[in-house]
């Protein structure tokens, strides 16, 4: 799968970072937001959850929309430390894993995300021995900054563009089977991660040990 690869992009959210949706739905259904799961499927461009990806609305606003769902009494920083509850983290294995892949690869991310999870992401889960988020990426890219998401091919253009790689020589790891797709049909080498993987077994040079 790597053969003739020069550059790596990963996904971040179900790749990189672990998600704990339980335990995400749990904390709004604590405050009163009973339908949440079901708000959270719908992929309408207009949703609030969508427009906070897209980076259309700010963080403010969003947890303001999101109050009116939950109880009468509940904070904007309630409202912020449930949504940051789908975050469970980085086994320090993989963050080895993407340091050594700098040695042989250049590495990329890109990422349907919001400024909230961004924030919570690289504050607390890539700064370990005196290293940053930076170090572990060349470039990354944010639907929240961008106004792009995945899977439309707007965003997989934008990152060509910026870049100057080719697809041909591109692995694109993702745990979204359409965005994969959309990949695929534009050139990229593509591996879909599913979970309880472990992406790191399809790079066997060994890993940085920190």
């Amino acid at each position: 799968m790597t053969e003739n690869i020069q550059n790596i992009i990963f996904d971040l959210g179900g790749v990189i970072v672990d998600f704990a949706k339980d335990k995400w739905i749990d904390a709004f259904h604590s405050l009163g937001f009973s339908n949440f799961e079901e708000m959270m499927k719908d992929q309408d461009t207009k949703s609030v959850f969508n427009q906070f990806e897209l980076g259309l609305i700010s963080s403010e606003q969003f947890c303001k929309t999101i109050k009116y769902y939950c109880n009468p009494r509940t904070t904007e920083k309630e409202v912020e430390d449930a949504w940051n509850m789908l975050l469970a983290g980085i086994p320090r294995h993989r963050l080895s894993k993407l340091l050594s892949l700098r040695d042989h690869y250049v590495v990329y991310l890109v990422s349907n995300t919001n400024v909230l999870h961004w924030n919570h992401t690289k504050d607390n889960y890539f700064n370990y021995h005196g290293f940053t988020i930076k170090d572990y990426f060349e470039s990354m890219f944010l639907s929240f900054e961008m106004n792009q998401k995945k899977p439309e091919a707007g965003i997989y253009h934008s990152i060509l563009a910026r870049t100057g790689i080719m697809p041909y020589n591109t692995l694109y790891l993702d745990d979204i089977e359409e965005n994969c797709a959309t990949a695929a049909k534009l050139g990229f080498k593509t591996h879909l991660v599913t979970p309880d993987e472990d992406w790191t077994e399809l790079f066997p040079e060994p890993s940085v040990v920190y």
